[in-house]
């Protein structure tokens, strides 16, 4: 990134938070350290990262690539975005980043190799990330603008790398649209995102494509779900078309560009970084200072409480807690268990119900397609054999389509009623655990966030066999007069349906019970390393309590009286460096 012009004082800035890493380092909380300083490099540097949040398939790419003034970022009908993909202020360029930090340069035209699902699926190349350097305005000097896969995509690994960046996020431009409006993926990423950034941004994309009316009512019913359902005092919501912004930008046409409403979003967004760059790296700071003292002030009364008791005391309540995570840990199984018969009993289902959904399809789509041959004239016998090919995949085509979509209904609701269970019995799980630390420990742990994604069970791969072997008398039959053909592919079209439909549900029931599965896994994964988190945070800091003694022979000065100063100082930090009244802002 590069430093931020203007009147940021980055040592003043970033100096709460290196105090908060040398807390972490002095109680001996390295996990907490290592976040804290990475958040701290960044603010030291200035830099501000702002990320284009939002499901995908919203136009994310495209409102970059209109603010870009060309398209370097991958757009088109299916998800695209695979890896996270940077822009920044600077000559034209890109680079592709490692996870050891090396970089190389590559062309523009080579972005999509490295950061599209097509190209390279759930980043099979393991790319840290892309950066595109772009001749941007002034004001963005120091802003990297963040592209983002997109949540609730058909590839599961693109929702984790969203998740992933989060805490990295200091404001966000949260891209909604009008089909559907909103979905409780979306409003479950958004509690989320609003934990780190200081500011949200909310734009309603392809709003030309809404007649005024509906718009109007969309408007109000995104602003009620915005302020009342995900608590944001208030909002401006952007009504903005990115596909018209861009097409401005190609042209240069500065008219086209402002009646996209893309003007307004850049406008207010260049008043949070430039207008007082100072204020806006503030509140970010301030975001951060009170997500990391909550949970120092937390674990730092747990060691301190542990400290003051005498070791059969500390054993007596180290066994209660120990009890009660045995106990959570069997609910957990038993709550595993009891889920995942559920999922195999969905997964199975599949296997027949695209085909009962199918099958019965058949006649009427031969008897369409005997329609179609019928009123075909003339052509050699390969050309009526290509046309019918193409026929019978856009026929066949729409026909899945409308039983994937009743399938697809069916799977996301009943995975999103086992998420929503396991969800709720982990949120159960860590109140036991509050309850317990509480009781044995007089120590109110902050509250803990529970996340866990389900991947959308939306794939599949619509592909029709080539016709010649085995359904018009192999190749030779192509020499034969196009009427000939025509008759034959008639006299054969209930078989040639039925095969295809047949082939075509085992492909669909098949992708669907591999999706459920996989939704399945990262959903399970994802409770259980929360789950483990958690307690590990804690049997951490109750080790420190346990060597005390130790600690306090090696620095010459009482461990409890060192860990209470600490304390103080996150409070006094704290203090001194929220703003007020921050909140989540919009």
């Amino acid at each position: 990134m590069s430093p931020l012009a203007g009147t940021v004082d980055p040592v003043s800035i970033s100096s709460p938070l290196h105090e908060l890493e040398e807390i972490a380092a002095d109680a001996g909380l390295d996990s907490l350290r290592a976040e804290i300083r990475r958040a701290d490099a960044d603010l030291a540097r200035g830099a501000l990262t702002v990320a284009v949040l939002g499901q995908f398939k919203r136009g994310k790419s495209t409102l970059l690539n209109a603010f870009a003034g060309a398209e370097v970022f991958p757009m088109g009908i299916l998800p695209q975005t695979a890896v996270a993909t940077h822009l920044v202020r600077g000559p034209e360029g890109a680079r592709v980043v490692e996870p050891d930090g090396r970089s190389r340069p590559v062309a523009l035209t080579e972005i999509p190799d490295y950061v599209s699902e097509q190209q390279n699926p759930g980043n099979r190349r393991a790319i840290a990330r892309v950066e595109i350097s772009m001749p941007l305005p002034d004001w963005t000097d120091g802003i990297t603008f963040v592209d983002s896969p997109g949540i609730g995509s058909p590839h599961d690994a693109n929702t984790a790398a969203a998740r992933a960046l989060l805490p990295h996020v200091d404001a966000a431009i949260f891209v909604l649209s009008p089909d559907p409006s909103i979905t409780a993926d979306e409003i479950a990423f958004l509690a989320e995102a609003s934990r780190y950034a200081a500011r949200l941004f909310f734009v309603l994309n392809k709003a030309d494509l809404v007649p005024a009316d509906d718009l109007a009512e969309l408007e109000r019913y995104l602003h009620g779900i915005l302020t009342q359902r995900c608590g944001f005092p208030s909002i401006r919501l952007y009504r903005a078309s990115a596909r018209v912004a861009l097409e401005g930008a190609r042209q240069g046409d500065p008219e086209l560009v402002r009646r996209s409403g893309i003007a307004d979003l850049w406008g207010d967004l260049r008043a949070f970084v430039d207008t007082d760059r100072t204020e806006s790296v503030r509140e970010v700071r301030a975001k951060r200072v009170r997500q990391f003292s909550g949970q120092l002030r937390g674990l730092i009364d747990l060691a301190l409480n542990a400290d003051q008791m005498t070791q059969d005391e500390f054993d007596r309540r180290l066994a209660a807690l120990d009890q009660g995570i045995r106990e959570i840990r069997v609910e957990h199984r038993a709550t595993q268990a009891m889920l995942r018969e559920e999922v195999d009993v969905l997964s199975r289902s599949m296997a027949s119900r695209a085909g009962e959904l199918l099958a019965p399809r058949g006649p009427s789509l031969a008897a369409g397609l005997d329609r179609y041959l019928a009123e075909q004239k003339g052509g050699s016998a390969s050309a009526t054999v290509r046309r019918f090919e193409a026929e019978l995949q856009r026929r066949v085509g729409e026909t899945v389509a409308e039983v994937r979509s009743s399938l697809v209904a069916t799977c996301t609701d009943e995975m999103e009623h086992v998420a929503r269970t396991f969800r709720t019995r982990l949120e159960g799980w860590l109140f036991e655990l509050a309850t317990v630390v509480a009781r044995e420990y007089s120590v109110d742990l902050p509250v803990l966030s529970v996340t866990g994604h389900l991947a959308d069970p939306v794939r599949y791969t619509d592909r029709i066999e080539r016709l010649y072997e085995g359904t018009v008398a192999g190749q030779t039959a192509l020499l034969l007069p196009s009427g000939v053909m025509r008759r034959r592919l008639r006299g054969r079209l209930s078989t040639l349906v039925a095969d295809e439909l047949d082939a075509q549900a085992g492909r669909l029931s098949s992708d669907l019970r591999d999706r459920i599965d996989r939704s399945w896994n990262g959903l399970s994964a994802d409770v259980h390393e929360q789950l483990d988190q958690v307690v590990a945070r804690l049997e951490g800091a109750l080790a420190l309590g346990r060597q005390r003694r130790a600690d306090s022979r090696q620095t010459g000065a009482p461990w409890s009286v060192r860990m209470a100063v600490l304390r103080q100082r996150v409070e006094q930090i704290e203090r001194g460096s929220l703003a007020p009244a921050l909140g989540r802002k919009a």
